[in-house]
Formats: structure tokens, C-alpha cells, sequence
């Protein structure tokens, strides 16, 4: 599962050895010629810092492709969403089977419980950014 998705993005900044580029994602149906009847149409800017030793041969405003891998992509979702919330469900449970404890304090505590997931998860922001990096592709 290593395939590519890549991105027309636009180099916003330059830095030493990185770029901010800015990328749009539409959804599906964003290029449909229906967009404006159904107002189901979606897009959203988002701005990727893009680690690169060569950064100097880039200036803002420059078309780029950038790329990244799908099992980042899922591996990043199960980091995200999947493994907080269940946490999340599971201290949930087990309080309200184990303990005596009142609904509301078993919520609260699996609030807590992810809330700790997300702040431990922000002390391995450093390596996290080195293993869900994109790149930039070279274009023939």
C-alpha cells in the first residue's frame, strides 16, 4: 500500500530547507458543472510545509507537484481519529461495567483519556513531521 497522491500546490514561502506551499482540495463532485445548483460542491486550502534540501530554487508563487503516500495518509488517521476514539469508547466502558462510577464522570474521563492520547501524541511532533513528510516531484 505505498501509492503516491500528489498535489498541484503553490510555493507560498521559502525558508532555508523548507517550503510552505499551499495546496486546494475539492471534493469529487467540485469540478462538476452542477456544483452551483447543488451546493454540494466542497474545496478547502490548506497550507503544507514541505521539508526540502534544495529550497533555494524555489520562489513564491511557483507551481509545484508535491507528493506523499497513502499508508502515511492512513497510518496519520489511525494516529488522529481512530486510535483516540477507541480509547475514547473503551474507558467508557469499562468504568461503567467496573465501577460505580456516574455517566458523567465516566465521559469525563474518557475525554481525559483522549485528551492525554493528543498530548502525548504532540511530544513525538518532531518525528511524526519526519514520517508523514511530502515531498516535491521532480516534472519531466
Amino acid at each position: 500500500m505505498s501509492e503516491k497522491i500528489q498535489h498541484t500546490a503553490t510555493v507560498e514561502r521559502v525558508e532555508a530547507s523548507q517550503l510552505t506551499v499551499r495546496i486546494v482540495q475539492t471534493s469529487a463532485c467540485a469540478a462538476c458543472g452542477a456544483r452551483g445548483l447543488c451546493h454540494a460542491a466542497e474545496s478547502k486550502e490548506k497550507l503544507i510545509d514541505v521539508i526540502t534540501p534544495d529550497a533555494s530554487r524555489f520562489a513564491p508563487g511557483q507551481a509545484v507537484v508535491v507528493e506523499g503516500t497513502t499508508s502515511g495518509g492512513m497510518k496519520a488517521v489511525r494516529l488522529a481519529f481512530l486510535y483516540p476514539l477507541a480509547l475514547l469508547l473503551a474507558v467508557m466502558v469499562v468504568l461503567s461495567q467496573l465501577t460505580s462510577a456516574s455517566e458523567p464522570v465516566c465521559a469525563l474521563a474518557a475525554v481525559a483519556a483522549a485528551l492525554a492520547w493528543y498530548v502525548g501524541l504532540s511530544f513525538f511532533k518532531d518525528r511524526l513531521r519526519r514520517e508523514f513528510a511530502f515531498h516535491i516531484v521532480e516534472e519531466d
